[in-house]
C-alpha cells in the first residue's frame, strides 16, 4: 500500500511540473505577449504607459497580458511614484528558452 502511495505522489508532483511548464510556454505563445516581450527586450526598462501606447491595444488588454507575463515570472516590475516600469527577467527567460530547446531537440 505504501508503494502505491509513493507512486501517486510522484505522479502528482510531475503533473504539477507539467502544468507549470505548459503555462510558461502558453505565456510566450500569444502574439500580444510576444510583442510586449520584444519591446521590453529592445528598450530595457519600459514604463507601462509606453507599452500601452506602442501596442495599439486598450490599457486593460495590455495589463491583462502583462499580468500573465508577471505570473510566469518573465518580467519584473519596479514602481517609481505612480509609474510602473517593466523589465525582462532575463534569467527566467533564458531558462524557458533552454527548456523549449531541450524539449524540441528530443525526438
Amino acid at each position: 500500500m505504501a508503494q502505491q502511495s509513493k507512486k501517486k505522489d510522484v505522479i502528482t508532483e510531475n503533473v504539477k511540473l507539467i502544468n507549470r511548464a505548459s503555462f510558461l510556454v502558453r505565456s510566450v505563445q500569444n502574439p500580444v505577449r510576444q510583442k510586449l516581450l520584444r519591446q521590453i527586450m529592445r528598450e530595457g526598462e519600459v514604463p507601462v504607459h509606453a507599452l500601452v501606447s506602442r501596442q495599439q491595444q486598450e490599457q486593460s488588454i495590455v495589463s491583462q497580458h502583462l499580468g500573465i507575463l508577471r505570473e510566469a515570472q518573465l518580467v519584473r516590475t519596479r514602481r517609481d511614484g505612480k509609474l510602473i516600469y517593466y523589465s525582462l527577467n532575463l534569467r527566467n527567460f533564458k531558462r524557458l528558452v533552454k527548456l523549449i530547446q531541450q524539449i524540441s531537440a528530443d525526438k
